[in-house]
């Protein structure tokens, strides 16, 4: 057997694979474009190598032997991931495009900021990105990858990798605080506050952490995306409850403060799932890991908030 981890020539090992799909060195030969002798000898070295006989010499052809059998889906499978890795980053049909869904907002908010770096960094991967707010189009396939806010009092699934845990803070515009003063949670009664319907980082919630009673008025204004509820608040239409992944664009240009008072964890997070077909692709792994690093890591769990 070969010491270490020296690996055979490519070339005999696609004489091997050829030969041994075919049940013929003539076959092989002609599949691979050389000649029978070539195949003979590249089956010959490569036995040689491992020290092993992998055929059996038949007068109409060749039958893999007990220790070939077993290399061959070994050596059938390193071709297909190399094949497939190759149409991915390099090859021009759709095995080179990578459909990911998500939500409004984290596209908005988290992804279109770092896109362009993904695509310096992977410039052969084409993205083709779905919004959530189109969930039943008969014209699209299953995403590739799929981005979901999980609600953590809602559900206890834990499937997919996380990429967020989320922090939710009261946040206001400069000019609003400006204009009441800036509030302690108590003041926050007599602002005026936008909702997010649907989401667990509630005013009820915010106000029963800070120890201030709140009797749940109907709500002046509310949105459903909370991209939309952010954009309010920045506008000056009032406090919200926001997490840091949602406003980190607004609060970073000093468009939104954070307000003093409590941060509420432990209400939701972001998970990233994996369609079976695309698991295997390399691009689907470089896509994920990318995000690891640019989003997991770069998005802060905690502002300090100064009093």
């Amino acid at each position: 057997m070969p010491q270490g981890n020296y690996l055979p020539p490519f070339s005999w090992l696609r004489a091997f694979e050829a030969t041994a799909r075919l049940g013929s060195f003539t076959h092989a030969a002609n599949d691979l474009f050389i000649t029978q002798s070539a195949i003979s000898q590249h089956i010959r070295n490569l036995e040689m190598h491992l020290n092993t006989r992998l055929f059996i010499r038949r007068s109409r052809g060749v039958e893999l032997t007990d220790m070939g059998k077993a290399y061959l889906p070994a050596v059938q499978d390193s071709f297909q991931r190399l094949k497939t890795g190759t149409q991915d980053l390099f090859g021009g049909d759709d095995q080179s495009v990578l459909t990911v869904k998500a939500g409004v907002t984290f596209i908005n908010q988290c992804l279109l900021p770092r896109l362009q770096a993904f695509r310096d960094a992977y410039p052969s991967i084409k993205l083709r990105i779905l919004a959530t707010v189109w969930p039943d189009s008969s014209m699209l396939n299953e995403p590739d990858i799929e981005i979901e806010i999980k609600h953590l009092a809602d559900s206890t699934n834990s499937e997919g990798m996380l990429l967020t845990d989320e922090t939710w803070y009261a946040m206001a515009s400069p000019t609003l605080i400006e204009a009441l003063g800036t509030p302690e949670p108590h003041d926050l009664l007599n602002w005026p506050l936008i909702h997010l319907f649907g989401s667990q980082a509630t005013w009820l919630a915010w106000f029963h952490s800070a120890k201030v009673e709140y009797d749940e008025k109907p709500k002046s204004l509310g949105f459903d995306v909370g991209l939309l509820a952010v954009a309010a608040a920045a506008e000056g239409l009032g406090a919200v409850i926001a997490s840091i992944h949602t406003a980190q664009p607004e609060l970073e240009s000093g468009r939104l403060k954070i307000l003093n008072g409590p941060a509420l964890v432990d209400c939701s997070n972001h998970r990233i799932y994996v369609s079976q077909e695309a698991a295997s692709r390399p691009a689907a792994r470089f896509f994920i890991e990318w995000m690891k690093k640019n989003i997991m890591q770069e998005i802060p769990k905690v502002y300090t908030v100064k009093k």
